[in-house]
Formats: structure tokens, C-alpha cells, sequence
């Protein structure tokens, strides 16, 4: 928490109140969930562009580092295969 704490201060001129700690773990938590999010949404549209252009399932699956059934089931849903 400390940590945390000094990079508000360092790098955000924030000082956070000692009865905002909990607060603080509820919003970097959030923004660990959302940054997830954007990266499962991105690897989605990456596959479902790279299908679009030919790229062989296997191919896409090792390069976004995802198993080939979720690239099919992407393929499925979006009528690609």
C-alpha cells in the first residue's frame, strides 16, 4: 500500500488520506480488472481481423498465445468458419 501511496504523491502530486487506503485497493483493482478487459477485447478483434485475412487458426492461436478451441469458437460466433 505504501507503495501505491508514493506514486500518487511522486508522480500525481496526491496525497492520500490514511482513511482512503481501502478506497485506494477498490480503484487500483477496478483498473487491473478494466486493463484485463481491454486485452481480451483487443486479442478478440485481433483474431477475428487475422481470420478475415486468411491466417490459418494454428497460426493465430500461437502468436495471441490463446488455445486453438477459442479461436474456432471466435470463428463460430462471427460466421468466419
Amino acid at each position: 500500500m505504501a507503495e501505491k501511496k508514493n506514486k500518487l504523491k511522486q508522480d500525481y502530486q496526491i496525497t492520500l488520506a490514511d482513511d482512503m487506503e481501502g478506497e485506494l485497493d477498490t480503484v487500483c483493482n477496478l483498473g487491473l480488472g478494466i486493463r484485463e478487459e481491454g486485452r481480451k477485447e483487443g486479442k478478440l478483434e485481433a483474431i477475428i481481423g487475422l481470420l478475415k485475412n486468411g491466417v490459418t487458426i494454428d497460426v493465430i492461436a500461437k502468436s495471441l498465445q490463446v488455445t486453438v478451441d477459442y479461436v474456432k469458437e471466435v470463428a463460430k460466433q462471427n460466421k468466419l468458419i
